[in-house]
């Protein structure tokens, strides 16, 4: 699997350069990349003639698996991603993997990212690097709330702008106009994402999370796994990690499209199943230790789950 890194870029050098030089590519109209190598084809729009601010969008079809590291650059306060199914963080401390294929992250400072593409698969995205003149004094408060990143799940608006972008609409556009075109999809892209953050305030719930609360979420998820023979206690997780409990909810499901108690019940199955194959443990003592009623109940949850008894998966 290659890697692509697009950080270090020379101070005299124009970002479109560096980023068609990085990938092999053409500069075509001043603002597009087209580029076809052995990992991708398709076409990069960048725009970076604006002050405090710099906008990539891709758009390409993915030939072989590769890996892109992205960092906020160090001429800009700021980074958001957008529409990436693959983005996993990692700070030194913490390390989680989630999607945002209808959403954004925002990197603040030296953060960074590693973006993974799979072989015969899409890639529509948009990166935006923006300084904090960029934002008004109302937005600046909410973003400066976190240490290191925002994450937004998406919403109707997000997904509609991403649909308009689509090959049939595209070519609907008279080539005169297209770029036009493009700067407006762009521009309105940058309303929608601002118009989230200033309305966080009324929809903070089920919208914006913050970096203390994925790292919440994915220290739940492990502590699920190190104790399934008690049923998870959404108040006592919550209090215990410090996360609004209708925030936790809501972010599990996102995180790892599976409710906390499914997650649960699906994990304590896939143990008991593991003992029953590879232990010498009585099917009571199973039952007990992974907080099942009885033998029965824990034969009824493995027949559910694999079509077979526990008396005969032990038989295997």
């Amino acid at each position: 699997m290659s890697r692509f890194s697009f950080n270090n870029k020379p101070k005299d050098k124009p970002y479109i350069e560096f980023f068609a030089e990085n990938i092999g590519a053409k500069i075509k109209d001043g603002y597009l990349v087209e580029a076809d190598n052995d990992y991708f084809n398709g076409v990069s729009v960048i725009l970076d003639h604006f002050k405090n601010i710099r906008i990539i969008a891709h758009k390409h079809f993915n030939k072989k698996d590769y890996t892109v590291t992205l960092s906020n650059d160090k001429e800009f306060d700021f980074t958001i991603i957008c529409f990436e199914n693959n983005v996993l963080y990692d700070n030194g401390k913490v390390k989680f993997e989630f999607g945002i294929p209808n959403g954004f992250v925002l990197l603040k400072g030296t953060e960074s990212v590693r973006l993974s593409y799979k072989e015969n698969t899409l890639k529509n995205s948009v990166v935006c690097h923006f300084n904090r003149k960029r934002l008004g004094d109302d937005i600046l408060e909410i973003v400066d709330r976190t240490n290191s990143f925002f994450y937004h799940t998406g919403n109707e608006n997000m997904i509609n702008w991403k649909l308009s972008l689509s090959d049939s609409a595209r070519k609907l556009i008279h080539d005169k106009y297209k770029k036009q075109w493009i700067f407006g999809k762009i521009n309105e892209l940058a309303i929608i994402i601002k118009s989230i953050f200033y309305s966080a305030e009324d929809s903070f719930i089920n919208s914006i999370f913050q970096d203390n609360e994925i790292e919440s979420a994915y220290l739940i998820k492990d502590n699920i796994e190190k104790n399934l023979k008690e049923k998870p206690k959404l108040e006592e997780l919550a209090k215990k990690y410090g996360i609004n409990k209708n925030r936790l909810t809501t972010i599990f499901k996102d995180l790892f499209n599976i409710t906390i108690y499914k997650y649960y019940k699906e994990q304590r199955i896939l143990k008991a199943k593991e003992e029953i194959l590879h232990t010498n443990k009585t099917l009571g003592q199973i039952a007990n230790e992974y907080g099942f009623s009885d033998i029965g109940h824990l034969s009824k949850s493995i027949l559910e789950k694999f079509g077979i008894t526990a008396t005969e998966l032990r038989k295997k």
